[in-house]
């Protein structure tokens, strides 16, 4: 689970709000939601991962 928040905060929201606004709070709750949300529709169902095989968590799941 620390893996997975890494990924989403710096592949997300740090991407594009920029680390610093977001770490000092300039960012508002629901714009960053708004942010995370796809991203970790994206995450689970697109995005591989070598531990996995190359394949989304969702694909690993349904093959197992």
């Amino acid at each position: 689970m620390v893996s997975e928040n890494g990924v989403i905060k710096t592949e997300c929201p740090y991407n594009k709000f920029g680390k610093s606004k977001f770490k000092s709070s300039q960012i508002s709750i629901d714009d960053v939601m708004a942010e995370i949300a796809p991203f970790i529709e994206y995450y689970n169902n697109e995005r591989t991962k070598q531990s996995l095989g190359r394949l989304s968590p969702v694909q690993f799941l349904e093959q197992n």
